[in-house]
């Protein structure tokens, strides 16, 4: 399980989105989620596919260098100038 700066954290155990949180999954419907997904031949397809998106693009995923190396002191990552939309939602990376 990932910590902090993961989407699950923020659903589940963050203190500041505590009114919004989801319940954890239990590890047996965890199982059975990845049963289920397994057996999909869609599901597996599609999986594959995000595989191979990642390995192939793995530099746009990459997150920014820390902001503590003296390297990239130049570099300032803390405000993203411009919305990024993601479906019918709309959300703007206010930095750390």
């Amino acid at each position: 399980m990932r910590g902090k700066g993961y989407p699950l954290h923020y659903a589940t155990s963050c203190h500041m989105t505590l009114s919004y949180h989801f319940t954890k999954p239990s590890a047996e419907n965890t199982q059975l989620w990845w049963k289920s997904l397994l057996s999909n031949k869609l599901s597996r397809i599609n999986i594959a596919k995000l595989v191979s998106f990642h390995t192939e693009n793995e530099n746009l995923i990459k997150q920014p260098p820390d902001a503590t190396n003296s390297s990239d002191s130049g570099t300032d990552f803390s405000h993203s100038p411009r919305p990024q939309t993601y479906g019918p939602l709309e959300v703007q990376y206010l930095g750390p």
